[in-house]
C-alpha cells in the first residue's frame, strides 16, 4: 500500500469511529444530518413570507414597514420590529430595494422589488 492508500484507509476509519461515537450520544450523523438540514430549510420563516409577497407582486409599488406588517398579519402575526429587521436584511442581500417614500411632510424608508 502506498502512503495515499494508507491515508485514505485511516480517514475512513476515523469517519467510522466518529459516526459510532455520535450515534452513541444520539447526535445526527452522515445522512441523518443532511436530512435534518433539508427539513430546517423548508420552514416558513418571516423572510420566506416576505419573499412570497414579492413573488405575488406586492412590492411592485414601494411599501413602508407598517404597510408590509399589516399585509403579513393574517398569515404571519409578529411585531413590527421583526418585519423591519427582516426587510432590512433582505435589502442587504439585495433581494429588495430601499427607497424614500414621502408621506405628508415626512419621508420614510420604503421597500420595493
Amino acid at each position: 500500500m502506498t502512503k495515499e492508500e494508507d491515508l485514505k484507509a485511516s480517514l475512513r476509519e476515523i469517519r467510522r469511529l466518529a459516526d459510532d461515537a455520535l450515534q452513541m450520544i444520539g447526535a445526527p450523523t452522515g445522512a441523518k444530518l443532511k436530512r435534518k438540514r433539508a427539513i430546517q430549510t423548508s420552514r416558513n420563516t418571516l423572510p420566506d413570507h416576505i419573499l412570497r409577497l414579492k413573488k405575488e407582486g406586492f412590492f411592485r409599488q414601494p411599501h413602508t414597514v407598517s404597510e408590509v406588517h399589516k399585509k403579513l398579519q393574517d398569515i404571519y402575526p409578529c411585531d413590527v420590529n421583526r418585519v423591519a429587521v427582516a426587510l432590512y436584511r433582505l435589502s442587504k442581500k439585495r433581494l429588495l430595494r430601499r427607497i424614500s417614500k414621502g408621506i405628508g411632510k415626512n419621508k420614510q424608508v420604503a421597500f420595493a422589488a
